[in-house]
């Protein structure tokens, strides 16, 4: 064997030996789809509970939910339908809490305010149940911005 045979030996050697690709990202081609829908169903579900975190901090439960959206929705692609749900039912109960808000002036609008923090309160966790059997739940009376 001369010296050409042995180069052509180490050389191939090394090319066998890194014939995968290290990526930047947690999920390869190679990896299994149940995986992926495990991980998408577990941050979905996440990302609804997160806008509870408002009635702890009214700005943590604005910010979270949109923080998770924009970091998973590239690596899991269901994030982004889950997403927008959340954050059209954000502005949804913005609007609302506004509108009940001034009319709570004239006393009619507090019962309306109650139902609507009541109802920020039920339908993350009715989502995140959802989201966890793998569906993307609209939440009732919100509007569509996204």
């Amino acid at each position: 064997m001369d010296n050409t045979d042995k180069d052509r030996v180490i050389d191939a050697a090394l090319i066998e030996s890194n014939d995968t690709v290290q990526t930047s990202a947690p999920y390869s081609a190679n990896t299994p789809v149940s995986t992926i829908e495990k991980d998408t169903k577990h941050w979905a579900a996440l990302l609804h509970l997160s806008t509870l975190l408002g009635f702890i901090s009214f700005g943590v439960g604005l910010i979270a939910p949109i923080v998770i959206w924009q970091w998973k929705k590239d690596e899991l692609p269901g994030i982004d339908a889950h997403g927008k749900v959340v954050a059209n039912a954000i502005v949804s109960y913005l609007i609302y809490a506004l509108i009940f808000g001034f009319f709570s002036v004239f006393l009619i609008g507090i019962p309306f305010l109650m139902l609507t923090f009541l109802l920020a309160a039920i339908y993350p966790v009715i989502a995140a149940l959802k989201a966890r059997d793998g569906e993307v739940w609209p939440y009732p009376l919100c509007f569509k911005f996204f």
